[in-house]
């Protein structure tokens, strides 16, 4: 199950200084990508994916100490 429209609708809900920059490679998730704009979610569906993505939970490095290594940081 693609799940990107309830992710976009979720970050667009984080504020102002937050914006999603969704992506797709597959032509019919572009539409929903952009529907996503007009998703609402209820309190109790934000209250549940805040909880489960807390950042201090799922916020990590995006590359590897080896990655890194090789892009000279």
């Amino acid at each position: 199950m693609y799940h990107g429209p309830v992710a976009t609708a979720w970050t667009l809900a984080q504020g102002e200084v937050i914006v999603p920059i969704p992506g797709t490679k597959h032509r019919p998730y572009l539409g929903e990508n952009i529907a996503a704009a007009e998703l609402s979610l209820k309190a109790e569906e934000m209250a549940a994916l805040t909880t489960a993505f807390e950042p201090d939970v799922t916020a990590r490095d995006r590359y590897t100490e080896g990655q890194m290594k090789r892009v000279g940081i």
